[in-house]
C-alpha cells in the first residue's frame, strides 16, 4: 500500500517512524501536509498499532478497523458527524514482534532442563532490538555469563548490571516498579527476580481473569498482533531469574520507545500540522502501547505548550491504571497526569477496558518481586500493578466510572475533558480484539461531541 490511498473511502496515509523517533521517510509526511493543504478534511484520525506488530500486522489491524469504521458511518446512527470529512494518518513505529513459539505458554519463553540454551536464545531475541556495533560486546559478554549464573554471585550481579547498561533510564518511574529495576544492586536485583510466588498467589492468577500474562490460562489469540507476548512467564533458578530479567528488560525498552516515538516524533509532527491548519481537528487513538504511544503525544516533551486535540481513545492501553492519577502514591500523581491537568483534549477522553484483558497488568509476577509487594488482588483495580486495560483510570478524580461499551446506536453522554471508562467485558474478549463496530461507534459519539 502506498503511503496515501483509499481506505474503506478515507484518504489513507501512512507515516513511519524509526526507534529514534525519527521519520523513517519525510516524503510520507509531505504528501500527507500537501493533501491536508488543498483538500477538505475536517478531522484527522491518528492511530498507532500497539506492541508484537511488523509492519503487515499493523497494516492489517488498520484496514480491519477502519473498514468497521466506515460500516458503522454508513448506517447514519451518528447523525452529528454526517458532514464531516475524515481523513486517516496510520502511525508505523519499530514494535518488536515476537516468534511465534514465543506467543505460546510454555513455547521459547519457557525453560527446560537445557536452560543455557533456552536462554541464549533469549538473549538472541533481545539483542534485536539493539542493532548498533556498540552493543555487541555487551552481548558477548552476557553469552559468557550464563554458564556460571546459578554458582557465580559476582556472574549474576555483572549479567543484571549488563543488561541494564544497554537500557536508558529516561522512562523509569514507581508504575511498573522499573526506578527499582534500575537502582537495586544487580545481586540483589537477580534475587528478587529468583523468588518464586506462593502458590496463594499462583492460585489467583490461575483464577483470575485479569492475571498478568503467562501465568493464567492465556491463548495465542489473545496476545497476537499488538499484545505483551512471552513477557510474564514466571520461573525458578537463576538462569530463569536471568530470563525474568531480559523479559522485563524487553517491556522497559518498547515501553520507552513507544513514549519516545509519541514525545519526539509524532507530537511535533502534529503540531507542525496544526500550525499550519488550525481548524482541522485532531484525533488521537492507540491500542496496546499504541495506546501508551498517543497518550504521549498528547502530554508532549516538558513545559512545552500542548497539543490542542479534540479526542483521545486508548484501546486496551498497555500503562498503568494510575497513568492518569493523582496522588496515587503518598503526593505522587501518574505520569500522564498533565494530559488531564493541563486540559489539552477539548472533547473526551474514552478508555476501552476488559476483564479479558490478561496483557495489560504491567508484569505484575515480575514487578511485584521487584518491589517486594504483596498485592491482594492480580491485574485488577487493587493491584499496585494493574493496567489501565484491564481496570480503566484508577484514582482519577476525572474519570467516570460505572460505564459500558454500547451497542451501536446507543446513548452515550461524554463529557468534554473527561476519561471515560468503558467497561467493555461483553464484547472484548482478549487485549488485541479491539475490532468491533462497538468500539468505532463509541469513537464517532466522541467526536460528535468534539
Amino acid at each position: 500500500m502506498t503511503s496515501q490511498n483509499q481506505l474503506f473511502n478515507f484518504p489513507y496515509f501512512e507515516v513511519q517512524f524509526n526507534k529514534s523517533a525519527q521519520i523513517s521517510n519525510p516524503n510520507e509526511v509531505q504528501k500527507l501536509i500537501e493533501y491536508l493543504n488543498n483538500q477538505s478534511i475536517s478531522d484527522l484520525l491518528v492511530m498507532s498499532h500497539g506492541w508484537n506488530s511488523d509492519i503487515a500486522d499493523a497494516r492489517g489491524l488498520y484496514h480491519r478497523f477502519f473498514k468497521a469504521m466506515r460500516q458503522v458511518l454508513d448506517q447514519g446512527v451518528v447523525a452529528e458527524v454526517a458532514n464531516r470529512n475524515f481523513g486517516i494518518m496510520a502511525i508505523f513505529w519499530p514494535s518488536k514482534k515476537f516468534t511465534e513459539a514465543q506467543l505460546i505458554p510454555g513455547g521459547a519463553a519457557s525453560f527446560d532442563d537445557a536452560g543455557s540454551d533456552s536462554l541464549k536464545e533469549q538473549l538472541s531475541d533481545f539483542k534485536v532490538l539493539f542493532d548498533d556495533s556498540q552493543s555487541a560486546s555487551t552481548f558477548e559478554q552476557l553469552e559468557s555469563l550464563i554458564p556460571n549464573l546459578e554458582d557465580s554471585p559476582t556472574a549474576r550481579g555483572k549479567f543484571a548490571d549488563l543488561v541494564r547498561s544497554l537500557l536508558s533510564q529516561d522512562a523509569t518511574d514507581d508504575e511498573d516498579a522499573s526506578s527499582d529495576f534500575f537502582s537495586l544492586e544487580g545481586e540483589e536485583l537477580m534475587k528478587r527476580l529468583n523468588k518464586p510466588l506462593s502458590s496463594d498467589v499462583m492460585g489467583q492468577a490461575s483464577q483470575s481473569e485479569g492475571g498478568a500474562a503467562g501465568i493464567g490460562d492465556w491463548s495465542v489469540g489473545d496476545v497476537s498482533g499488538g499484545g505483551a507476548a512471552g513477557l510474564f512467564g514466571w520461573f525458578g533458578g537463576f538462569k530463569k531469574a536471568a530470563g525474568n530479567l531480559l523479559n522485563f528488560a524487553t517491556y522497559y525498552e518498547m515501553k520507552q520507545r513507544a513514549g519516545n516515538v509519541g514525545i519526539k516524533g509524532l507530537n511535533p509532527l502534529l503540531k507542525k500540522i496544526q500550525q499550519q491548519l488550525p481548524q482541522l481537528k485532531l484525533h488521537l487513538m492507540g491500542h496496546s502501547f499504541g495506546g501508551r504511544l498517543v497518550t504521549a503525544t498528547a502530554m508532549g516533551p516538558g513545559q512545552a505548550p500542548m497539543l490542542s486535540l479534540s479526542t483521545l481513545t486508548l484501546m486496551q492501553a498497555a500503562f498503568s491504571h494510575y497513568g492518569f492519577a493523582r496522588h496515587f502514591s503518598g503526593n505522587k500523581n501518574g505520569y500522564f497526569r498533565p494530559v488531564i491537568v493541563n486540559q489539552g483534549i477539548s472533547g473526551p477522553i474514552i478508555i476501552t477496558h476488559s476483564k479479558h484483558d490478561k496483557a495489560v497488568g504491567i508484569a505484575y509476577p515480575i514487578a511485584s518481586s521487584l518491589a517486594q509487594d504483596d498485592a491482594s488482588g492480580i491485574g485488577d483495580e487493587n493491584d499496585r500493578f494493574g493496567g489501565i486495560g484491564r481496570n480503566g483510570a484508577q484514582k482519577t478524580p476525572e474519570a467516570i466510572k460505572g460505564l459500558t461499551l454500547k451497542s451501536v446506536g446507543g446513548n452515550y453522554a461524554f463529557e468534554a475533558g473527561k476519561a471515560h471508562n468503558l467497561r467493555s467485558d461483553s464484547v472484548i474478549k482478549g487485549h488485541s480484539d479491539i475490532v468491533h463496530p462497538e468500539v468505532c461507534y463509541a469513537i464517532l459519539r466522541a467526536i460528535a461531541g468534539s
